[in-house]
């Protein structure tokens, strides 16, 4: 019995250590390494974002030139059309459903709604220029309209509409229109390149855009 009971007692006995944990100086260090490596890698993840976004505009621009090819090719003159049937009427198009206001972004270098603008969309993706119901020619005819042209492109990366000032297909005043470009208004959201396009015009700023048309 008393070999037993030993046994017992053996078995019952438990290590007790004191449990360990951080001094104030290693969650100090800790911290520090954090706060260090947060700062250098913060502004590299943010850097590669914002040339995503700038690929990503850079890529729907040539989308939107494309398309805007597409269909001069087909129409036999860029999408100008109002919605009397006029062509050479409708002076910006714009992407997404709303016509721009004018409004600091855009005033500076005229880019905002005169009255005679219309979306990308009611051309490209649809044949409903200004809202007009098959407005452009779809039958009978060498030159008609044959899209859609593009998917529905509503804003650039920065939640902003693409512009195109197609009045410089049309226009007779060459002194001023010379370049038909498709813009985003790049990172800072103000559209920096003149409306009024000429030869010597060169996108401007941190916009980012085509030139699909010169003359």
């Amino acid at each position: 019995m008393p070999e037993k009971a030993e046994v017992m007692l053996k078995l019952s006995v438990r290590n007790h250590r004191p449990s360990s944990g951080f001094t104030l100086v290693e969650v100090i260090v800790v911290i520090a390494a954090v706060a260090l490596l947060s700062a250098i890698v913060t502004p590299m993840i943010v850097k590669q974002i914002n040339d995503s976004k700038m690929a990503r505009a850079r890529n729907e621009c040539q989308v939107i030139a494309s398309a805007l090819g597409d269909f001069f090719k087909d129409v036999g003159y860029f999408p100008s059309m109002d919605a009397s049937g006029n062509p050479g009427k409708v002076q910006i198009l714009v992407s997404g459903t709303e016509v721009p206001a004018k409004n600091p972004f855009l005033g500076k270098t005229s880019w905002y709604n005169k009255g005679k603008s219309d979306t990308l969309s009611n051309h490209l993706t649809q044949n409903s220029p200004k809202g007009k119901k098959d407005g452009y020619t779809t039958t009978g005819s060498e030159n008609v309209w044959r899209g859609p042209y593009s998917d529905d492109i509503s804003a650039d990366p920065w939640g902003r509409p693409y512009l195109c000032n197609v009045i410089a297909t049309y226009s007779t005043d060459t002194a001023k229109y010379r370049k038909t470009l498709v813009l985003s208004a790049g990172p800072n959201g103000l559209v920096e390149t003149s409306f009024d396009a000429k030869d010597s015009t060169n996108i401007a700023g941190d916009d980012i855009g085509m030139v699909i048309h010169r003359r």
